[in-house]
């Protein structure tokens, strides 16, 4: 069974009677949270250009896939918060769905706000948001249903991605840097991670064996598509992409005038759109090996913190995951400071080779961890967290009074 943590002191057991009336916390869930912070901090201030395996090894692990394993973490959210209601039906499920929504609702503020505060870094808060107004929705199916769900996004989201470019329509929304088809997608595989692995053990080991496999698979492939294209200037390939005048040749967009005329390139056809194997496209191939990445990570922590001295071990991450919100709006506000240059301009958009900081990665991951396993000996949520509890226990309550006014009588 999977370990459980006040912390306070050494880690509860998930087979002691819980007294106290609230949701223990899922510990492995919660190391698997700060490694995705940890990732996406290493994205966002870690090396661009590698010169050593390891370096590139850090890079392939971080980008894409950091902000993917939030995503799906975010479906275990989701689905651990429902079950009470599910279960209980009737004005708790309304009371839980209520609660979700307003949790997404503010995340989505949140999001806009980091987004407007800085531009260096693509704020995830927004699309994490969307998917506790969404999920909620389909916390009731059954697995059967979930599962078809899964296979339907998994199959047609990418479609979705290659009408978007092609009528170039809705495109921030659904192309962007976090595709929401994608993420809904992620989020749905993280409902079923709840349902399946957290109380099975072999579920556990299976999960972390085959998404290692898939994994593997998943970035060979990626590479080897990469390795299949031609160069833009292959002259065949040129023709093909600038004479033919109808979407459905395979031209994102086509026709003379299109987008692909004034840069011919075999990644803008639709096919390699909907195979999607660079991180953030949302194609078929980049989706999949998220997920496969995403369900080895939850399985793997699931499976250290089983254990009385591995849920010991991983307290530093343990701690720093259960205030996940604050320490990630905490790090997009210091990194972005960071990221700027002398002349206002974002790091990423300048000529030069993109500036790295990882001595501010150093410090951003041992601060954060230092000072979340300090909160968490006085607080048992951290700052945001708290906010977020109280506006949306306050916002859902059901036993409040009607309110006449004196205009309506």
């Amino acid at each position: 069974m999977q370990t459980q943590s006040t912390f306070r002191g050494e880690p509860q057991l998930s087979n002691q009677r819980n007294t106290t009336g609230r949701r223990p916390r899922i510990t492995g869930i919660d190391a698997a949270r700060a490694i995705a912070i940890i990732g996406m901090a290493y994205a966002h201030l870690g090396p661009i250009f590698f010169s050593s395996d390891i370096d590139t090894v850090a890079s392939l692990l971080t980008t894409g896939f950091a902000s993917a394993l939030f995503a799906v973490l975010a479906g275990v959210s989701v689905s651990i918060m429902s079950q009470r209601g599910v279960e209980k039906g009737g004005v708790e499920l309304a009371q839980s769905r209520q609660q979700l929504m307003l949790r997404g609702t503010i995340l989505i503020g949140i999001g806009l706000v980091l987004s407007i505060a800085q531009y260096n870094i693509a704020v995830v808060l927004s699309a994490v948001g969307a998917l506790f107004l969404v999920l909620p929705l389909v916390a009731r199916w059954s697995n059967r249903a979930l599962w078809a769900l899964l296979g339907g996004l998994l199959a047609l989201g990418p479609f979705v991605i290659v009408a978007s470019d092609t009528f170039n329509t809705y495109v921030d929304i659904i192309s962007g840097s976090y595709p929401l088809t994608a993420w809904f997608t992620y989020g749905v595989a993280g409902m079923l991670v709840h349902r399946y692995l957290i109380h099975s053990r072999m579920l556990q080991w299976i999960s972390l064996v085959a998404g290692v496999v898939l994994a593997v698979i998943g970035v060979n492939a990626r590479s080897w598509i990469s390795d299949q294209l031609p160069a833009p200037e292959d002259p065949k390939m040129y023709d093909q992409l600038t004479t033919d005048p109808t979407p459905a040749a395979g031209v994102a967009g086509g026709g003379p005038g299109g987008a692909m005329n004034s840069n011919p390139d075999i990644q803008s056809t639709w096919w390699y759109t909907y195979l999607g194997p660079e991180p953030h496209m949302g194609g078929l191939i980049d989706v999949a090996t998220s997920i496969t990445v995403s369900v080895a990570v939850i399985a793997l922590c699931l499976l250290i913190t089983a254990l009385p001295l591995g849920s010991t071990i991983l307290y530093p991450l343990r701690a720093m995951g259960s205030m996940s919100l604050t320490v990630y709006v905490a790090h997009v506000l210091t990194a972005a400071m960071i990221l700027t240059n002398d002349n206002n301009n974002p790091a990423w958009s300048s000529s030069e080779q993109p500036a790295t900081h990882p001595l501010a990665l150093g410090v951003t991951i041992v601060v954060a961890i230092v000072c979340a396993m300090i909160w968490k000996q006085f607080f048992r949520r951290g700052p945001l967290e708290w906010v977020m509890h109280v506006l949306t226990v306050k916002g859902a309550r059901v036993d409040m009074e009607g309110v006449k006014r004196a205009s309506d009588e």
